[in-house]
């Protein structure tokens, strides 16, 4: 999460939305960005922590297909895991953090994507999760953009599919400097492209059941 009390903005860091590229341009000097509670706290955090002075900021978050979200978050699981354990308690802690990767980039490197899909969003996680880890997977997207109503709260939601338009005009609004740099983009960005593929039907369903919300919401099909 980032917030610029100067230029009045709080970004939501939705897993697998471009949130680095966001982020790296948020925290440029000229935007007067900073980090702000965990990396992917949602934005009721953000409400307990800031009160009423919420509602005077811009806060944004960006949602993409379910189905691309998680067939980019299983490969990006799959890229060698150097962070030390303990810098990944600090980033992503228990008590609050709404992904466990250190456990889910065993089970990534281990499985295919199908059967990714059905342990981890399924109901058929191994003996070897940790306690809490269905929780602290990738969840619907509404669950970080929604209040204590469970209503979803964030003032602007811009779309990963039309992301540069979308925030060519955010950045208008907010007198943004800089141009969106693209650091995280998957190493088989053409295979996310094509995600329909990479299913069977088990973990369509899987995904429909588990991001049913987000797909209702935002208008996305497989």
């Amino acid at each position: 999460m980032v917030i610029g009390e100067r230029l009045g903005f709080l970004f939501i860091h939705v897993p697998k939305c471009a949130g680095e590229s966001i982020r790296e341009l948020l925290l440029a000097p000229a935007n007067g960005g900073r980090d702000f509670l965990g990396k992917h706290s949602t934005y009721e955090a953000a409400l307990l922590r800031l009160g009423g002075s919420l509602a005077s900021l811009e806060s944004f978050a960006v949602v993409r297909n379910p189905f691309e979200q998680v067939l980019s978050f299983y490969e990006h699981l799959r890229k060698p895991l150097f962070v030390p354990h303990e810098a990944l308690e600090r980033q992503y802690p228990g008590s609050a953090g709404l992904l466990h990767p250190e456990w889910a980039c065993e089970l990534a490197m281990r499985e295919d994507f199908p059967a990714f899909v059905r342990q981890a969003y399924g109901m058929s996680l191994p003996a070897s999760a940790p306690p809490g880890a269905g929780r602290n997977l990738l969840r619907d997207s509404c669950a970080w953009m929604t209040g204590p109503d469970a209503c979803i709260s964030v003032r602007r939601v811009l779309r990963f599919e039309r992301l540069a338009e979308g925030f060519d005009r955010l950045s208008g609004d907010l007198g943004l400097s800089g141009t969106l740099p693209h650091l995280n983009a998957a190493h088989n960005a053409a295979d996310t492209r094509s995600y329909r593929a990479r299913y069977d039907e088990p973990a369509r369903e899987v995904v429909e059941r588990h991001f049913a919300r987000t797909l209702r919401e935002f208008g996305y099909r497989f």
